[in-house]
């Protein structure tokens, strides 16, 4: 149960440092499992992954794990992360989430 908040705040870290390939580089498959532990923190973690996409100029995947995000948010009841999400990603990259 520890492993998932530590992931996530390497991963918020990274992204407030603008370190955006870094995060694309470290978290692999067997981190993303991991996450799947606690739903909260994966919805959190997949919100600054969708958004670290658009960063790299990788907008069709910026789609595909923004829409994951808003999913698992809503799946554990967490709307204000879909709201400020589809927000985000329509400011920053006029990506319009069709979740």
């Amino acid at each position: 149960t520890v492993f998932p908040p530590t992931i996530y705040m390497f991963c918020h870290s990274l992204y407030n440092q603008k370190l955006f390939t870094d995060i694309l580089y470290n978290f692999n498959t067997s981190e993303k499992n991991i996450l799947k532990i606690s739903c909260n923190i994966h919805a959190f973690f997949l919100a600054y992954y969708c958004q670290t996409f658009g960063e790299c100029q990788q907008y069709e995947k910026a789609t595909l794990y923004g829409n994951y995000a808003c999913a698992m948010a809503n799946l554990v009841e967490l709307p204000q992360i879909t709201v400020e999400l589809k927000q985000a990603l329509y400011d920053d990259f006029q990506i319009d989430l069709s979740f």
